[in-house]
């Protein structure tokens, strides 16, 4: 089965190219999957496609130099399943739960539209049926007016640019700035920072301390509101005591909280000279 599926998609692909809504094609399909054929239809006639889990089976039709919307038709009546296109998407659906119902395509700009389905599934408790269109990111809902209104809403809310956070991080021995890294992030991302720092050469008739070679750390910003950020520290730190011949790796996990336009001290020793790695949001 799987060498004839190869087959026809290939041969299938040549007729459909760049192929529209309107303009004709020609395909043969013999014992194939209903979703597959709805796909390849839509992709060829450059549009998103929504298919509900409860669309499936298979089937053999031949089309000949007919519209790619005679096409999925045709498709529609063979195998007792339901198309309706809105805007540059079209949406599989079981014909009954199309009949009498409102359809509406949204897409969206910000939030990923796997998310946005999650929230929207848990949230409504009306009669409401959701597809994603990833070719898209847009959500197909199917439903009642009531449940539309309201799922509306919460895309209203949900769907907003994430705040960003623009900070630094310190590097600190004692009261001397060893090196500074500038980021910006948004909620749940990460921001990841390696790298090899300066060597400071110790003055002349004075002995060399302990020098921080490298530093690894991972920041995650868990949340973040007007009142202040909540986040994770992965923090590793390579020292090289230049003066006993000595080496020391330093790590540390744990969560911070920062307030905006201030400075939080995520890691210190308990050295005479500590070294500090301190953060600070800086709007």
């Amino acid at each position: 089965m799987r060498k004839f599926l190869v087959f026809v998609f290939l041969m299938s692909f040549a007729s459909l190219a760049f192929a529209g809504i309107h303009d004709k094609v020609t395909i043969d399909f013999r014992d194939t999957d209903l979703r597959e054929i709805c796909k390849i239809l839509a992709k060829q006639a450059d549009m998103g496609i929504a298919i509900e889990k409860s669309v499936r089976g298979n089937i053999s039709i031949t089309v000949k130099n007919a519209p790619v919307r005679e096409a999925l038709d045709l498709v529609a009546e063979a195998s007792g399943f339901a198309w309706v296109q809105k805007g540059n998407n079209i949406l599989i659906s079981e014909a009954r739960r199309l009949s009498g119902r409102t359809v509406k395509i949204i897409s969206l700009k910000h939030i990923n539209v796997n998310e946005a389905a999650k929230i929207l599934a848990s949230s409504i408790v009306g009669d409401l049926k959701i597809a994603t269109c990833q070719h898209t990111n847009g959500l197909v809902l199917n439903g009642s007016n009531a449940a539309l209104e309201d799922s509306m809403q919460i895309i209203g809310h949900i769907d907003r640019p994430a705040p960003l956070v623009k900070g630094s991080l310190k590097l600190m021995s004692g009261a001397q700035l060893l090196e500074k890294f500038d980021f910006q992030a948004g909620s749940e991302e990460s921001v990841k920072i390696s790298q090899k720092c300066k060597e400071k050469v110790a003055a002349e008739g004075k002995k060399a301390k302990a020098l921080v070679e490298a530093i690894n750390c991972e920041i995650v910003f868990a949340g973040i509101s007007s009142a202040g950020l909540d986040a994770t520290v992965h923090l590793g730190v390579s020292q090289n005591d230049k003066a006993h011949g000595k080496e020391a790796a330093r790590k540390f996990s744990g969560r911070f909280q920062a307030e905006k336009g201030k400075s939080v001290t995520v890691f210190a020793t308990s050295d005479k000279e500590p070294l500090k790695v301190i953060f600070t949001w800086e709007n």
